[in-house]
C-alpha cells in the first residue's frame, strides 16, 4: 500500500505515528540527523504556493571570511561532479548546506517513498562531503580536495 501525503500535516501525523522525533511549524518540519560524523537538523519545507518539497541539510559549521572563496570553489566543484548537485551556501551565516527539491504531484501530494528517497539522498550526500567541506571552510584543505577520487 502506498502512503500519500496531501499536506504537511499528513506528513507530521505520519512522523508522530512512527515515533520519529520532529518539530513542525508553518510549512516546515525539522528532524534530527545522525549519519556518520554528521550531526545536524534536516529541514523539510512544504511551500504552499508551489508543488515542491524541499529537503535541506545544513552542515554544522560556518566559514570565516578568508576561507569563503575556497568554500565557494569547493561547492561549485562538487555540484559539477555530482549526479545530484545541491550544495549551496547561506551567505548571511556563512553556512553550507545540501538541498534536494522534489516535485509534488499535480494535486500537490507526495508519496512516502519519494520523501524517504529525497531525505536519504540529501543526508548521505551531506555526510559524505561534510568533513571535506569543513576542512576547506577552516583553511585546512584546498578546494580541489573535495572532488579527489570522484569519477
Amino acid at each position: 500500500m502506498t502512503t500519500t501525503f496531501r499536506s504537511l500535516s499528513d506528513l507530521t501525523e505520519q512522523l508522530r505515528a512512527d515515533g520519529v522525533p520532529h518539530e513542525a511549524n508553518e510549512g516546515q518540519v525539522w528532524l534530527p540527523v545522525e549519519e556518520g560524523e554528521l550531526r545536524t537538523t534536516a529541514m523539510i519545507l512544504w511551500p504552499a504556493d508551489v508543488a515542491l518539497l524541499q529537503v535541506v541539510i545544513p552542515l554544522p559549521f560556518q566559514s570565516s571570511e578568508p576561507h569563503l572563496p575556497g568554500l565557494h570553489e569547493a561547492l561549485a566543484r562538487l555540484n559539477h561532479a555530482l549526479i545530484v548537485p545541491g550544495f549551496g551556501l547561506d551567505h548571511e551565516h556563512a553556512q553550507p548546506y545540501f538541498r534536494i527539491v522534489q516535485p509534488r504531484a499535480v494535486d500537490g501530494s507526495v508519496e512516502l517513498q519519494d520523501v524517504q528517497r529525497a531525505l536519504g539522498t540529501a543526508v548521505r550526500t551531506a555526510a559524505q562531503f561534510g568533513g571535506l567541506l569543513q576542512g576547506v571552510a577552516i583553511g585546512e584543505l584546498a578546494p580541489g580536495a573535495v572532488t579527489d577520487g570522484l569519477a
